[in-house]
This record gives structure tokens, sequence and C-alpha cells, in this order.
């Protein structure tokens, strides 16, 4: 089966879509007479976004597909599939047509894989000319307002700070920006945290963990009490202690934005915990 390197360069496998590689995995022996179903029936029932410990990232575990059959026509083999399919935006549309098209290919020992999901193409689904969606109505206009904004910093481990411990024995210490103008007080504190590229925060001492890293802010999601925000780009980790610092500038400062107790924060469709983990 295939899953994605996400940004990998085409270092482990054939580059694809947003410089990704599409990564061959192998499962324990799978004993079967249809290589093909079988196949596709693991792949499409994984609903993780990773797979396993290999940092593989999986853009099918949203999707709620079902195999139906195939035909081997030559040296093509033409895949049916049904249900709902589901991309989380124009890099993932790549990865999960070449993880269905390279599973089905290589189980059916083929050149070229055709995959139709309820008799429609998969690149007619991706490129939007598949069955209509409703559009959800747009949200309502929220007026601007002028506040400063909260944004977390790292008191690094011996520095007379004030905030929560966290990793190698720092804290995480809020500051307060000059009045800001915004409609979305979440995406602006964002932003402006991304933005810093100064190691440390002017006179204060604090230490800005992200400075080395190019994010950008993508959107976000709140359910109850906790706020899902999206991030593209690449994350720098400069040793382990920086991992824990990266993850609670980004958590705190979103979750306060939000006025929510937890934030959950994804870059490139990846939770942030598993990109600074520095093993």
């Amino acid at each position: 089966m295939y899953y994605i390197g996400v940004e990998d360069g085409g270092v482990s496998g054939a580059e694809i879509g947003c410089r990704d590689s599409l990564v061959a995995t192998y499962t324990e022996p799978v004993k079967t007479q249809d290589h093909v179903k079988a196949s596709m029936e693991r792949l499409l029932a994984d609903g993780d976004r990773l797979h396993g410990s290999s940092g593989l990232y999986n853009a099918l575990h949203e999707s709620a597909l079902t195999y139906q059959r195939a035909r081997i026509d030559g040296d093509t083999v033409t895949v049916h599939l049904s249900g709902e399919l589901k991309s989380g935006g124009s890099c993932d549309d790549p990865r999960i047509e070449w993880q269905l098209r390279q599973t089905a290919a290589t189980a059916a020992g083929v050149g070229e894989a055709i995959i139709l999901i309820n008799g429609i193409r998969i690149e007619d689904y991706l490129s939007g000319r598949g069955p209509a969606v409703p559009e959800a109505p747009a949200p309502a206009a929220q007026a601007p307002i002028t506040v400063p904004l909260t944004v977390y910093y790292i008191g690094l481990a011996g520095e007379e700070t004030s905030g929560g411990g966290i990793g190698c024995g720092d804290s995480v210490v809020a500051t307060l920006t000059q009045p800001v103008t915004s409609t979305d007080q979440l995406e602006a504190s964002i932003t402006h945290l991304l933005a810093n590229k100064q190691e440390f925060l002017g006179e204060s001492g604090l230490y800005n963990a992200l400075n080395s890293s190019a994010l950008s802010y993508q959107g976000s999601t709140q359910d109850g009490e906790t706020v899902t925000v999206n991030l593209s780009g690449s994350v720098t980790v400069r040793g382990t202690c920086d991992g824990p610092r990266i993850e609670a500038q980004l958590e705190q400062t979103a979750a306060t934005a939000a006025g929510v107790a937890e934030a959950v924060v994804l870059v490139n469709g990846i939770p942030i915990e598993k990109l600074v983990a520095v093993k």
C-alpha cells in the first residue's frame, strides 16, 4: 500500500503534487485470492492520519469509501469504489489520487489504474467536476475590533519569568502587542506570532522558538472547548528542547485568542507534536 512523505521532495519515493513522495509500505503476510481487493480494502479501512510510527501521511483518513470490484484489461486495472471522498485541499488531491492508483496498479501487477468513485473518475471528483455539493451559507461578517493581542513566548530555564513549566524547565509567557484592528483575533494573533523572525522578543529576554520556521495561517474550526488551527509550511526544530517550546507557543496563543481551553495545531494536516518530536 502507498502513503505520503509530506514535502519529502521525492527522497523516499516518486515525487508528486506539492513536492511530496509516494512511498510503498508493506503489511504482514495476508492470505488472499484477490490482491487488488485485499490491498484496496486494507488501505480504505485505515482511518488514521499517520501510518503507524513511520510518519507517513494518509490523505484518505477522512474519506468513507468502499471497494466494489475491479477489472483488468491488458496493462490497466479499473477499480470501482463507492461512498464519500474528502480532500483536505489542493495538496491533498494528488496525494489521494496516487495513494489509490498506485496501490491498485501494484496489487494488480499492471502499469496503469483507473479509479472510479460512484461511477465518476477520481480526477473529475478532485477537480470539482464531480457531483455538486451544496455550499454552506457564508457566516455573517464580524465587525472589526481594536484590542491588544495576547501572544506567547518562552522564558528559558533559569530566567526570572512566570508561566507554566514546559519542556526543559522553561516557562510559556503571555505578552501583549500594541492594539491591533481585526475581525478575527485568532487569525491576527497566530499571524503576528508567525511573522516574528527575531530569536528574542525585544529586551524582554523571552525566546521565540518559531523564529526559524516558515509557517502560514490557513484557517481554524472550533468544537466546544477545542479550537483546531490549520497551518501550512515548514517547521524548523533546533534540538530536543525547542519541540515543546514551539508546540506551547502555538497552542497557548491559539487557545487564548479563541477563548477556549485547548488548541490542536495542524501543519500540512499533521499534528504539531508529531513534527516537533526530536528522537
